[in-house]
């Protein structure tokens, strides 16, 4: 993946409690938000947990799910797949790591999580981060709900004090969409809670066709405009776009794939292999022939 991430602690907090992190070798990225006296321990625990178990799931497994690609689909306790197995076997370790730490009966951790597993991206959220994707022309989007509200027009701040106490993440629903063939040049982008504070999903998506084209630079005006409005919570933004390897990684044998080079062509894998096998035998019977002559 090809990674532009801003990240900063907020006014109210002495240090960042916030995470991101991304398994290239699984096509993994991570956000953990952690909050309250234990949260950088949450968030660490969690982004250790979740790709410990993503590697237990073997490359060409048959619980894969049938994809759907008519329309957007957005789930509260979605059918089993791969990410909610490794998001739900996560979530087990950091509630019980969470009951002996100190602090940690008030703290949380909030988690997005987006996952290019056998050529499909599997994503979903867990309390109040946010994330969109772009995959085959198709927007995807989860936002959270309940957040405080930013009245940034009137410059009236409606936004949680240090030490407030959020709703359990315990007793959040993990909410995913459903999982989806990626191409090259697809994008997905993870936002903590502070950054939806003062900049919601519906402001941001406006902004996203320029990621096409200046993605370093939309990244950062976007955390900025956000920070401007409201520096107090901590404030991670992560965007990732999608490279060859990432689709192909873990892809089961004998599967047809594509891959479309920002978008200018589509063709299945085995043309460009056949073509280059093609032009070795060619190279070959060419080396050969000049060999003869020479001799």
């Amino acid at each position: 993946m090809l990674i532009w991430h801003q990240s900063a602690a907020g006014t109210i907090r002495d240090s960042n409690q916030e995470r991101w992190h991304l398994e290239e070798d699984l096509g993994l990225l991570i956000l953990a938000d952690g909050d309250g006296p234990a949260g950088n321990d949450l968030a660490d625990l969690a982004i250790v947990a979740l790709g410990r178990c993503a590697r237990r799931l073997l490359p060409g497994s048959d619980r894969m799910t049938i994809v759907q690609t008519d329309k957007t689909h957005l789930h509260d306790h979605a059918q089993t797949t791969p990410l909610s197995e490794i998001l739900e076997s996560s979530w087990q370790e950091i509630e019980l790591a969470r009951v002996a730490m100190a602090g940690g009966a008030s703290s949380n951790v909030h988690l997005a999580v987006a996952w290019v597993h056998q050529g499909c991206l599997f994503a979903g959220t867990l309390g109040r981060t946010g994330l969109i994707a772009s995959v085959g022309g198709r927007i995807h989007r989860i936002e959270p709900a309940g957040l405080p509200t930013l009245a940034v027009a009137t410059g009236v701040t409606d936004a949680p004090a240090a030490g407030t106490a959020a709703t359990p993440v315990s007793q959040a629903i993990p909410r995913y969409i459903d999982p989806v063939p990626v191409t090259v040049g697809d994008w997905v982008m993870v936002c903590s809670q502070g950054i939806l504070l003062s900049q919601p999903i519906s402001e941001i998506l406006p902004m996203t066709p320029l990621i096409h084209e200046d993605p370093e630079r939309l990244t950062e005006a976007l955390f900025r405009k956000a920070s401007g409005r409201y520096d107090g919570d901590d404030r991670t933004l992560v965007l990732a776009r999608f490279l060859p390897s990432d689709i192909t990684r873990n892809m089961q044998s004998g599967r047809i794939i594509s891959t479309d080079i920002d978008r200018r062509f589509r063709m299945p894998l085995w043309v460009p292999l056949l073509i280059s096998a093609a032009l070795a035998f060619i190279y070959a019977l060419t080396s050969r022939h000049f060999t003869d002559h020479d001799e």
